[in-house]
């Protein structure tokens, strides 16, 4: 109990107000992509970036600019606050480094992965498997940098820029070792403010007593009212559970699905694309 009491300390601080969360009906998007009133609109964030003289921002690239319009549901002025918090990030997270060699092992393990997956609302699935986790070896710069050049990766659809993203956190097999406060308040309080990303649903599968009954309800006293909403909790290892929330077809087999989806291939595809250092965003 030590350790969860350690776990429970360490959240502390923890502020999730910058979460972008769906609401709760999710309505589509008024605007059609790439139609003329979304291109009018991206004019409007280039000349509201000009005002701002912020040349890094004013310089981004255009398909940044896009993703942060369509992840703000096409508020000008939300997009044009959101595009140089994205490139902060991105230079907080060192995406240009040389080295990738932490975040190669990471995406090797497939602890957080999107499988390319999608719910009935065109949102992709990220799937978190914390078991997989050492935070010994990965720290919450670490976790922010994998999180990020994963979602960044599922952002390329189109769709999934204007729809957002759902969460399965897997927790069977977790224990009290693979949980990192440092990493849940760094992703919560710099990655996802700062991500161009709408989310519409958390399901924690099958959480172990600890975690179910000790940790998540202290946990959801530091998160948002709204945040809390959007979390579901399914008890038990039979994956058919997850059938109300997901498409069978949008999951793997793991998951209880009938998705086709190869775990090194993945891996590899994604470690392939850092290229030289830089994560790619086109």
């Amino acid at each position: 109990m030590g350790d969860a009491k350690g776990i429970i300390k360490g959240l502390d601080g923890l502020d999730s107000s910058g979460v972008e969360v769906e609401d709760e009906e999710q309505v589509a998007p008024t605007v059609a992509a790439n139609s003329p009133e979304e291109a009018a609109l991206l004019a409007e964030v280039e000349a509201a970036l000009k005002a701002t003289g912020n040349e890094a921002a004013i310089n981004a690239p255009t398909e940044i600019k896009l993703m942060c319009l369509r992840g703000r549901k096409y508020d000008v002025a939300r997009a044009v606050d959101l595009i140089p918090k994205h490139l902060e990030l991105r230079t907080l997270l060192e995406l240009d480094r040389d080295d990738n060699e932490r975040l190669k092992e990471d995406l090797s393990t497939c602890k957080i992965a999107a499988t390319g997956g999608k719910d009935d609302g065109g949102r992709a699935i990220l799937w978190i498997r914390l078991r997989f986790h050492d935070p010994k070896k990965s720290k919450a710069l670490d976790m922010g940098r994998l999180l990020y050049t994963i979602m960044i990766e599922a952002l390329k659809d189109v769709e999934v820029q204007r729809s957002g993203i759902v969460i399965i956190n897997d927790v069977r097999g977790v224990g009290l070792k693979n949980l990192d406060p440092a990493a849940v308040k760094f992703i919560m309080g710099n990655v996802f403010p700062a991500m161009p990303v709408r989310v519409g649903k958390i399901c924690l599968f099958n959480p172990p007593w600890v975690i179910g009954h000790i940790i998540l309800p202290i946990v959801l006293t530091f998160l948002s009212k709204k945040l809390r909403g959007r979390i579901t909790v399914v008890n038990g290892s039979d994956t058919a559970k997850l059938s109300p929330f997901f498409p069978s077809a949008a999951l793997p087999a793991e998951l209880g699905g009938s998705m086709p989806w190869d775990e090194p291939t993945w891996s590899a595809k994604m470690i392939a694309g850092l290229g030289g250092g830089a994560v790619p965003i086109s």
